[in-house]
């Protein structure tokens, strides 16, 4: 999933590459942050780590040691956010 940091795109159009699930679509955060990398601070302080993409793009994964209940964790942080 790829969430713009105060702002929203449409990402349809960018092509997956072989096995990527992306699912093309996107999500806004709250425009209480300036930038990627506050959102990437914000969410550590909360464990969850995040990679900044752009100064206004962040993107999250799951791993296989990745429990339902640590994504509904990190889904209640994100709305809080």
């Amino acid at each position: 999933m790829i969430f713009e940091v105060g702002g929203k795109r449409d990402f349809d159009s960018v092509g997956a590459s072989a096995g990527d699930n992306h699912s093309g679509k996107e999500s806004e955060l709250g425009s209480g942050f300036q930038n990627a990398q506050e959102v990437v601070a914000k969410l550590l302080s909360h464990n969850i780590r995040v990679s900044a993409m752009s100064p206004t793009h962040i993107r999250l994964v799951t791993h296989l040691d990745v429990t339902p209940e640590m994504i509904q964790r990190t889904v209640e942080v994100l709305k809080g956010l």
